[in-house]
């Protein structure tokens, strides 16, 4: 059963700590683990058998330190593909909006496919999508600008970069591509 886990330190060669807000009852001694760790511009993947658990002050979980780890580095800002439908909401334009196809998406930017050219380069707009991160449907709006435009076989190819987003908005991105990347997303 695929849960998040937040990573507190380590004990070099020994152990990595973490805590899980659920599933930590799963977690019992000896019990082999599969971890994906999305950090920076890199994903880890690993195994490791659970050393011990603590559950005070507060709750620790001890995996074994690795013995080998996969690592698999990404693009300046780790970039996820995807297919998620989105809104794309211009600035000049009192219409409901237009339908856009999310092909990537990273911390920074987004990249999305539309039939026409709907933005020029450093045009300002807004992009609603709907993110699933911990096994909910999340409803978001990104201010984007456009940052490069090219003509593809089945439509226009759009790459946007994220500005002036809020802290919550940030971490629900960061959770979606965490779990789109890992592939642990909850069902």
């Amino acid at each position: 059963m695929p849960f998040q886990t937040d990573y507190v330190g380590s004990i070099s060669g020994s152990a990595l700590l973490v805590t899980a807000s659920s599933g930590h009852e799963l977690l019992k001694t000896g019990i082999e683990v599969s971890c994906n760790a999305l950090r920076g511009r890199k994903i880890h993947q690993f195994r490791s058998t659970v050393l011990g658990r603590s559950e005070t002050p507060v709750r620790v979980i001890y995996l074994a330190w690795p013995r080998s780890v996969r690592t698999h580095v990404v693009r300046n800002h780790v970039r996820v593909s995807t297919e998620m439908p989105g809104r794309l909401i211009r600035n000049d334009c009192v219409a409901a909006g237009f339908d856009v196809t999310v092909t990537n998406v990273s911390l920074g930017g987004v990249a999305f496919r539309t039939s026409d050219a709907l933005v020029n380069v450093s045009e300002h707009f807004r992009l609603g999508l709907r993110l699933r991160a911990g096994g909910k449907l999340h409803a978001v709006m990104f201010n984007c600008i456009a940052r490069n435009v090219r003509h593809i076989e089945c439509g226009v190819l759009t790459g946007a970069e994220f500005s002036s987003q809020t802290a919550d908005t940030m971490a629900l991105l960061r959770l979606h591509m965490f779990e789109a990347a890992t592939g642990s997303a909850a069902q």
